[in-house]
């Protein structure tokens, strides 16, 4: 059985359409790999990523690990493992020095066929974030900075895991900084991906579970 995974760093599309509403929700399920981070981190990317699908008139839960994700209304689900401590200042030491492509977020695919499993890395987000705004002494801009990455990377997975399609890709270029300016405006959904993501949920909830799970011929 072959695994893979789909890398994919920054940003999501450019523009967007009139609400409608699916007919089921996006249920996300977190599981961090260290410490659960502060509330005011959670309550922020949950804001921002559901911000950026709000175009699309998607509604989205939220569940924890050890917490169960909730099947209510036949809900899509999508794991997203957050790799690292997600806490900007515990890595405020970090010196490293970065180069070429980093991998800040990736999603899973087996056989060819691309799942709803994802991950986000905070602690490289974080040394991205610190080592392109070395001067930056503005240490509320820096973890609006962070937390804003860290929620479009996690909508870039989303984007992967819902559509199961490979065939959209950004990179972040270690040589150009990730600076505070850049990300002021709001990601947003593209027309071509809102009806893609409407069509998912309006689906048989049963539909993409089957795929995922059938053999392959």
């Amino acid at each position: 059985m072959k695994k893979l995974w789909i890398c994919a760093l920054l940003s999501v599309g450019l523009w967007a359409t009139t609400p409608t509403i699916p007919s089921r929700p996006i249920g996300i399920h977190l599981t961090f790999q260290k410490k659960e981070p502060p509330r005011p981190f959670l309550r922020r990317l949950q804001r921002e990523v559901e911000e950026i699908f709000a175009p699309a008139g998607v509604k989205l839960t939220w569940s924890i690990s050890p917490a169960h994700p909730s099947t209510a209304d036949g809900a899509e689900i999508v794991e997203v493992d957050m790799l690292g401590t997600c806490r900007l200042d515990r890595l405020f030491r970090n010196e490293s020095r970065l180069s070429g492509q980093i991998e800040l977020g990736w999603t899973r695919v087996r056989d060819g066929r691309v799942l709803p499993e994802s991950a986000v890395d905070c602690d490289r987000i974080a040394a991205v974030v610190l080592a392109t705004n070395r001067h930056e002494s503005n240490l509320a801009l820096l973890h609006g900075t962070y937390n804003r990455v860290v929620s479009r990377v996690m909508a870039h997975e989303l984007m992967h895991a819902l559509l199961r399609t490979q065939e959209h890709h950004f990179a972040f270029d270690a040589g150009h900084p990730v600076r505070p300016r850049d990300l002021f405006e709001p990601a947003r959904l593209d027309p071509s991906q809102i009806d893609a993501i409407r069509k998912i949920l309006n689906r048989d909830p049963g539909t993409m579970l089957a795929r995922d799970r059938a053999p392959l011929s």
